[in-house]
């Protein structure tokens, strides 16, 4: 080889390296290369380390052991009569489930200054609205006797079992316990499952006793 070509071939190769070196240098420590792009062109967006991108996602919220709150008020709950028969912490202690909705309802009509009603949704799962259902009728006046007559009947062929020593007539229907007394007749239903339990039933009449004795003192 010419001696002179030689010599600038080898300027060539030092020129090279020297720039490769100062990129190097010039690079922070830890830094990326950069790689090429569909378009040629050097991509210098960072990434991320897998364990960093996971630690910034936000937790999830855990719902799982959270207290229950104060149920939610709907219809006329904060105002109807018969949603002060029955305290909330006695439904929830007798049920073992927890009110999460007061429902009050006041019949339409007629019938709005004697019938009322309220019912304690609970958070049960065995059916798909469970609840603690009180209605209270009252007074009752023309209606006393037909009223004593029917349940009567609906114990004697075997529908219902008479429930002693309560009110004029009281009786366990199916999820109900009913009683009339005097001018006022009350029911209390528990559902909480799809076929009512000797349990569920003692539940109601729990209840019942304790909402017929709420009401006498509110009359």
């Amino acid at each position: 080889m010419n001696p002179r070509r030689a010599a600038v071939v080898g300027l060539i190769v030092v020129a090279v390296g020297t720039a490769s070196a100062c990129s190097s240098a010039d690079r922070p420590s830890g830094a990326a290369a950069a790689t090429p792009t569909a378009a040629g062109q050097p991509s210098t967006a960072p990434s991320l380390p897998v364990s960093d991108a996971t630690s910034q996602a936000p937790a999830e919220p855990d719902t799982a052991h959270v207290p229950a709150g104060q149920p939610t008020l709907t219809g006329d709950a904060a105002s109807n009569p018969a949603c002060k028969l029955l305290d909330i912490a006695t439904i929830e202690e007798t049920v073992a489930a927890h009110v999460i909705e007061e429902r009050g309802l006041t019949s339409p009509g007629a019938y709005a200054k004697t019938g009322r009603s309220c019912t304690w949704i609970l958070d049960s799962t065995d059916i798909g609205i469970p609840g603690v259902t009180l209605q209270w009728e009252q007074p009752v006046t023309t209606w006393h006797k037909p009223l004593v007559d029917l349940y009567r009947s609906t114990v004697d062929q075997g529908l219902a079992t008479k429930v002693a020593k309560l009110g004029d007539y009281a009786m366990i229907e199916g999820p109900d316990a009913i009683v009339i007394d005097g001018r006022q007749s009350l029911r209390v239903s528990v559902l909480v499952h799809p076929t009512p339990t000797p349990e569920d039933q003692q539940h109601a009449l729990a209840l019942l006793r304790l909402a017929l004795s709420a009401a006498k003192a509110r009359t």
